[in-house]
Formats: C-alpha cells, sequence, structure tokens
C-alpha cells in the first residue's frame, strides 16, 4: 500500500514500512513498476498488474526483461477478465519493436485508459510492425 512517497507491506499479521519503495514519482504507472520489481527480487517469481491502461501494457513489453518474474497484466470488462501473458506477447512483437514501442505510444497519443486490444491506435503499432524502415529510424 502507498501513502504520499511512502509504502507499505501488509500481511494477515503485521505492517511494515518499507524504505526501498520511498517514492515522489506523481505518475502511478511508473510505481507500478518499482514495486512489481522489488517484489521479483525479494519473494514473487510472477507478478500479475491488474490494469486496462495501455501505458502500463506498453511499460510491461518494454520492462518484462529487466525484471525478474514472469509478468502478466489483466484486462477486459467485469464479466470477463482476461490474462495477458507478456513475455508471450514481448517475444510474437519481436525486439525492435518493442525497443520503440513506448515511443510510438508517446507520440500517438495513447495515454488514456484504454484497453490495448481495442486500441484505435494499433495502426502506428501495425505499420511499425511491417515497416523495418521505420523500425530503425525510430530506434534511438
Amino acid at each position: 500500500m502507498t501513502c504520499n512517497d511512502r509504502c507499505y507491506q501488509i500481511t494477515s499479521s503485521d505492517s511494515q514500512h518499507i524504505l526501498a519503495l520511498k517514492s515522489t514519482h506523481e505518475n502511478e504507472d511508473g510505481r507500478i513498476f518499482m514495486h512489481v520489481a522489488y517484489s521479483a527480487t525479494h519473494r514473487y517469481n510472477s507478478e500479475l498488474i491488474s490494469s486496462d491502461d495501455t501505458d502500463v501494457f506498453v511499460m510491461c513489453l518494454t520492462f518484462h526483461a529487466d525484471i525478474l518474474a514472469k509478468l502478466f497484466q489483466t484486462c477486459g470488462t467485469k464479466a470477463r477478465t482476461n490474462f495477458l501473458d507478456v513475455e508471450k506477447i514481448a517475444k510474437s512483437v519481436g525486439t525492435n519493436v518493442r525497443q520503440v514501442l513506448i515511443g510510438v505510444n508517446v507520440y500517438s497519443g495513447c495515454v488514456a485508459v484504454i484497453p490495448f486490444a481495442e486500441s484505435e491506435n494499433l495502426s502506428a503499432v501495425k505499420l511499425l510492425s511491417t515497416n523495418n524502415d521505420m523500425q530503425q529510424k525510430s530506434c534511438v
């Protein structure tokens, strides 16, 4: 649980302030990955991120290889929830696309809570995934 710049681990028996997760991030998207990376190095070998936010999904694809746990992300509706295997999707889009996808996400304006599979901004991703010249020009 986070409260301002502090983070607490809460169990059935106690709570503990986790100094390593102190953060002044205003945006919770970045905090999610701090928490995931921390828990992956301290206990868990898989992580479930509950978010329909496209930004979070793009960050999952971008950073999954740097996190020592298998990542899954939820998406869908209240009536039907899907669990995305981030590593499987990352492999299917390929390294070149993953390296520039976060920039395409920023440029395309795909920043609201939009389920990735239904995003109108997929045309940029499709163009990027099929055009090697575009991939090379987009790499920083």
